[in-house]
C-alpha cells in the first residue's frame, strides 16, 4: 500500500519541462533554446505519458481533515476542506487523463527534464535518433518537433546549375554532387574526417567514384522505427524486414539491392508518410530520384 502511495506522490529531487520546438544532438550534446545537456550524463531516458503524481500537500491536508471530522465543532470545515481537496485531486487526475507524450532526460544527478510531444509516433522516432547519438560519436541531426522532421548531418540540396553553396567547415560529413557544367561552385572551407562522393573540385579535374558510406547506426533505427509503426503484417513490413537484416549486416550491396527490388513499395505514400525525412532521403539517393 504505501509503495503505491508514493508513486502518486511526487518526491522528484528536480523536474523541469524544455518548452522549444526545435534542437540539436551534435557529438556528445543535446542542445535547446536556453538549455544544453551531455548525452554522458543522461542515465535513461523514458518515452510515453507521465505517471500522475500528487503533491504532497494536497495528501497532507487531506489526511488532516480527515483526521478532524470526528469533532463536532470541525466537523462542517473538515468536510468543505475535503472536498476541495478532493476537487483538487480530481483535476490533476482530469489533466493526466489528456496522455501528454513526453521524452523525459533522466540525469546521473536525479534531475528529469521532459519534452512535449502531439505525436506518439514521432517521439519514438526522436527517441530512436537520440539512442542513436549514445553510440555514434561523430552525429549531428536536426530535430524540428513543430514540422515533425528530423535531419541527419548537414544536408544541402542545391537544384539546376550556376548555383553557389558555402558549407563553411565540413567534419564527419558525407557529400554528394552531379551539377556538371562549369559555372556551378561550392565553397566548402576546411574539410576534415569527411567522404566526398561524385564530385571534383576546379576546372579539368577527375572524378573518382566511390562505394557510398552510410550510417548505420542512424538507418538501423529508423528503419525499427518504420516497423513498428507499420500494423499489418504485409508485404511492405516484410521487405522492410529484409533491409532491417542487410543494414545489421552492413551489406551495403544488399542494402541496395532490396530498395530497387522493392522500388514500388518505398515510394509508396504509406513508407513516405511514415518514413522519417532522412530515411526518405537515403532511400531517394539509391532510386536515383531527384
Amino acid at each position: 500500500m504505501n509503495n503505491e502511495l508514493s508513486k502518486l506522490i511526487d518526491m522528484k529531487k528536480s523536474e523541469e519541462e524544455i518548452e522549444t520546438n526545435h534542437f540539436i544532438i551534435k557529438d556528445n550534446i543535446l542542445r535547446f533554446d536556453h538549455l544544453t545537456l551531455q548525452l554522458s550524463n543522461i542515465s535513461r531516458i523514458y518515452a510515453g505519458t507521465k505517471r500522475m503524481r500528487i503533491p504532497v500537500m494536497a495528501i497532507s491536508i487531506f489526511v488532516l481533515a480527515f483526521g478532524t471530522i470526528r469533532f463536532e465543532g470541525l466537523r462542517w470545515i473538515s468536510l468543505i476542506i475535503m472536498g476541495l481537496t478532493g476537487l483538487y485531486i480530481y483535476m490533476v487526475y482530469q489533466r493526466h487523463q489528456s496522455n501528454k507524450e513526453y521524452l523525459i532526460f533522466q540525469l546521473n544527478s536525479g534531475d528529469n527534464y521532459s519534452l512535449y510531444f502531439q505525436d506518439a509516433e514521432f517521439l519514438n522516432k526522436v527517441r530512436n535518433a537520440v539512442e542513436a547519438a549514445f553510440n555514434h560519436k561523430n552525429m549531428y541531426s536536426e530535430i524540428n518537433i513543430a514540422e515533425q522532421k528530423i535531419i541527419q548531418g548537414n544536408h544541402h540540396v542545391i537544384h539546376g546549375n550556376q548555383a553557389n553553396l558555402n558549407t563553411g567547415i565540413q567534419q564527419g560529413n558525407t557529400m554528394h554532387s552531379n551539377n556538371h557544367e562549369e559555372h556551378s561552385s561550392t565553397t566548402v572551407g576546411d574539410i576534415t574526417d569527411s567522404n566526398i562522393h561524385h564530385s571534383t573540385f576546379g576546372n579539368q579535374n577527375h572524378q573518382k567514384n566511390e562505394q557510398p558510406v552510410y550510417d548505420w547506426p542512424v538507418l538501423e533505427a529508423n528503419f525499427k522505427a518504420v516497423i513498428t509503426s507499420l500494423k499489418n503484417e504485409d508485404e511492405t513490413k516484410q521487405v522492410n524486414r529484409q533491409v532491417l537484416k542487410a543494414v545489421e549486416e552492413k551489406d551495403a550491396k544488399q542494402f541496395e539491392t532490396i530498395i530497387k527490388m522493392n522500388r514500388k513499395i518505398f515510394t509508396s505514400n504509406l513508407f513516405l508518410n511514415t518514413a522519417s525525412g532522412v530515411l526518405a532521403q537515403v532511400i531517394s539517393t539509391i532510386l536515383g530520384i531527384r
